[in-house]
């Protein structure tokens, strides 16, 4: 297999940083379905029934919320359309631990309402910052970052399920 037009891509110093910091910034997302489920279910002693509703609360969220979300990207900007997701998941995730459960199916809701669009937002930089012609291989190196993602969240959630 040649790695020639991977090594291309990874030698611009920008797309390079954004590959490795959206590993970075989509470990949260990743790994929030499963961390809520334990939480549920070891720190508050309910059922996976109950944590299937928080999971249903996220959907139904960024089911709504992705839509608008991105219709704020195009009307605002990325940056300040950004700063209420920001803001939004910053106060729902770190007081969700301390929630009761119809607070915590609440703040689940606008959690995925307000979820920061990171998996769109690196594909269009991608594209704004590589050429066409190497855009395939720039969008591939952001899968194999997506998969990577992936890895890591399931590992910490196995090892926090464990412990």
């Amino acid at each position: 297999m040649n790695f020639a037009a991977y090594r291309e891509i990874l030698a611009v110093g920008p797309v390079r940083r954004l590959l490795m910091i959206a590993i970075v910034a989509r470990i949260p997302h990743a790994a929030a379905g499963v961390l809520l489920t334990l939480h549920v279910v070891e720190s508050m002693h309910l059922t996976y029934a109950a944590a299937g509703s928080i999971a249903a609360a996220i959907t139904v969220g960024l089911a709504i919320g992705a839509p608008w979300r991105g219709r704020m990207v195009d009307v605002y900007g990325l940056r300040k359309a950004l700063i209420p997701s920001v803001i939004a998941e910053v106060v729902v995730w770190g007081t969700a631990p301390f929630l009761n459960f119809q607070l915590l199916i609440v703040a689940a809701f606008i959690g995925g309402l307000f979820a920061g669009p990171i998996f769109s937002v690196v594909r269009q930089a991608l594209g704004v910052m590589v050429p066409q012609e190497q855009r395939r291989t720039a969008y591939a190196l952001d899968s194999m970052g997506g998969e990577l993602t992936f890895m890591v969240a399931t590992r910490r959630r196995c090892h926090a399920g464990h412990e």
